[in-house]
């Protein structure tokens, strides 16, 4: 999964540019910069594998923890039903 949603990041890149390409730039999105944030955590998760280091186990939850708010962000409908909440 990691593998595609880098793929997904690295598309999103090269079509609207990262930051500095104007208002429809990658990261001048909040669900885009959640995405970033996840690939980002998970790639450094998957390459520093030792269970030694604390922070690495806690990268590990927090992609654990934001990958169900992607979905969130992505769908109209959980967006309203949150904030309702």
């Amino acid at each position: 999964m990691t593998i595609l949603f880098s793929i997904e990041v690295v598309i999103k890149i090269i079509s609207r540019g990262f930051i500095f390409n104007g208002s429809k730039s990658y990261l001048r999105s909040s669900s885009n910069i959640l995405d970033f944030f996840v690939v980002f955590i998970s790639l450094v998760a998957i390459f520093v594998r030792s269970d030694k280091l604390p922070v690495v186990r806690v990268l590990r939850i927090a992609t654990r923890l934001t990958r169900p708010m992607r979905l969130v962000f992505r769908d109209e409908k959980l967006k309203i039903s949150i904030k309702v909440i």
